[in-house]
């Protein structure tokens, strides 16, 4: 090896846990959304999970008798989820903003590793390889 020769990299300076940061939080973030999907079930007054009654209620709404901000988020989430956007947007608007944001952050995530060249783990060992 020469004195202008740079040092050979190895693997795991190249795949580092920064390099696929972006990509494992955007497919978590994706699949915390299909959980809920499929455990979660709302008819628009009660949520279940599971088929088993999910009892949330409200602290603010009970000790002060009128909603808060956050009444009706989780049956609002689980309704866009099942693709029930009007009785979703009447129950609480920020239920499907916040699943919309999540699908976005996603998607900018997905963005940001392929921009990085860390789309897959794959990928990145690919480079590596070449270095």
């Amino acid at each position: 090896m020469t004195a202008t020769s740079p040092a050979p990299r190895s693997l795991d300076a190249v795949c580092t846990r920064a390099d696929h940061t972006p990509l494992i939080v955007a497919l978590a973030a994706l699949a915390q959304l299909l959980v809920v999907r499929l455990a979660f079930w709302s008819d628009g007054e009660h949520v279940f999970f599971l088929g088993a009654p999910f009892g949330t209620a409200c602290s603010f709404r009970t000790h002060f008798g009128i909603p808060c901000p956050g009444c009706g988020l989780t049956r609002s989430v689980v309704l866009t989820l099942q693709g029930d956007l009007s009785q979703a947007m009447g129950l609480n608007p920020m239920g499907p903003a916040a699943v919309l944001g999540l699908v976005l952050l996603s998607a900018a995530l997905r963005w940001v590793a392929g921009v990085r060249g860390a789309a897959t783990p794959a990928i990145a060992y690919r480079n590596a390889i070449r270095l």
